[in-house]
């Protein structure tokens, strides 16, 4: 038995199809901005002419639909074709939805071919997301981070308020020369410097051009006989090689040594 071969030519052609130009893949988009929707009209790896291709007007062969992450849908867009861009190219701009989650933009190719087939490409899927700007996402914690603010000094002035008030005079001497006095009043710390400017001097080759000797503030105490007071609560250096503070509490023409030879002394209004 003889079985003779047949051979049928088939002609093989390139079927037209969409590629996604924007929005990109996974990328952010910024809420309340515009967004622009772009799609190229492919054959062969190469950009393709609707007219040459589709016997409908090119307005109505493309189209797009946004869906929401939940799936539902959001819209449905017809792109139109801009030559400016180049051969193929529809574009349409949108406003995005007015809301802050994940989207999927999904193009659709369909229509009538010059041979007559009716013709409906593969559709084309593009994920992407909208959030809101950093701009934004600060305007929106303001009133939160506001209130914070204005929580925080009113506590800072009610601490402040409980502060004592301290008044009197430290004064500053070496041996039996009086080299300064420092006026003690309010609730604000007082830092006793030494260095250049101050009544404390320092060795003019040291490595420090000033520093803190002594701090003071008022403390409430009880006298012997009851009553509350409000003393000088101090922390010092007792020797110019100590970096370390002694604290302790001075009474009325009361004295403390510090830098080893300089005596402060509370002295209390009169």
């Amino acid at each position: 038995m003889i079985i003779s071969e047949v051979q049928f030519p088939i002609e093989v052609k390139p079927l037209p199809y969409l590629e996604v130009v924007s929005p990109e893949g996974d990328a952010d988009y910024i809420l309340g901005e515009p967004l622009e929707i772009e799609v190229q009209l492919r054959q062969a790896g190469r950009p393709a002419k609707a007219q040459e291709l589709f016997r409908d007007d090119p307005r109505s062969i493309i189209w797009v639909t946004l869906t929401d992450s939940q799936g539902e849908l959001v819209d449905t867009i017809r792109l139109s074709e801009d030559p400016q861009r180049g051969v193929g190219v529809f574009v349409v701009q949108t406003d995005l939805p007015p809301k802050e989650e994940s989207y999927s933009l999904t193009a659709y190719l369909a229509g009538t071919l010059t041979s007559g087939e009716r013709y409906e490409a593969w559709a084309e899927l593009v994920d992407f997301r909208i959030e809101k700007s950093w701009l934004t996402k600060i305007l929106e914690l303001w009133p939160w981070f506001a209130g914070f603010l204005v929580l925080c000094g009113l506590g800072y002035f009610f601490y402040w308020l409980t502060l004592p008030v301290l008044s009197g005079i430290i004064q500053v001497q070496r041996g039996n020369d009086i080299l300064g006095e420092y006026i003690l009043a309010g609730r604000r710390k007082l830092k006793v410097r030494a260095g250049k400017g101050c009544p404390i001097p320092l060795p003019p080759d040291g490595p420090q051009k000033r520093k803190v000797v002594a701090k003071i503030r008022g403390r409430r105490s009880k006298s012997p006989e009851g009553s509350i007071e409000i003393l000088p609560s101090i922390s010092y250096q007792e020797s110019k090689e100590s970096h370390d503070f002694t604290t302790g509490e001075l009474d009325d023409s009361q004295s403390i040594v510090v830098m080893d030879e300089y005596e402060l002394t509370y002295q209390r209004y009169r």
